[in-house]
């Protein structure tokens, strides 16, 4: 029969086993989760189908309080954003244009595409002198 301190040591060994075993694990867990290679990615487009270059994406966590990403087009019109797997909303503009917004699933080891056609903004237009 053993001791309450022999219990005790022995059980403390097991713990620390455990976390040895489990501490690694846990981290290259957590390093795969943020490397997933999940991410969103479009082109962002006027209402004619020309590409919007310079047009700014921002990613928020679900709910629009937090943000966890932002990037501009390319000349192109086209985007890319890493994303971890989760609920994002997506906020996309660009000078003279209406915003557009969604809320988008981003889901781990996949590329979302969020094509995005953009509105000429008529008050954008009236402030510019452009409307007749």
């Amino acid at each position: 029969m053993m001791s309450a301190t022999q219990a005790n040591q022995a059980n403390h060994r097991l713990r620390s086993a455990l976390l040895a075993a489990v501490l690694p694990l846990s981290a290259a867990l957590a390093y795969c989760a943020g490397n997933s290679g999940a991410a969103i990615s479009g082109v962002i487009k006027n209402s004619e189908g020309a590409a919007v270059h310079n047009a700014t994406i921002r990613l928020f966590d679900e709910g629009g309080i937090n943000a966890v990403g932002s990037v501009k087009t390319d000349d192109h019109g086209a985007f890319h954003l890493k994303a971890l797997d989760g609920i994002y909303d997506i906020f996309v503009s660009a000078p003279g244009f209406s915003p557009q917004c969604a809320r988008l699933r981003v889901r781990q080891g996949h590329s979302t595409i969020y094509n995005v056609r953009l509105r000429l903004n008529p008050i954008s237009l009236e402030e510019r002198g452009d409307v007749f």
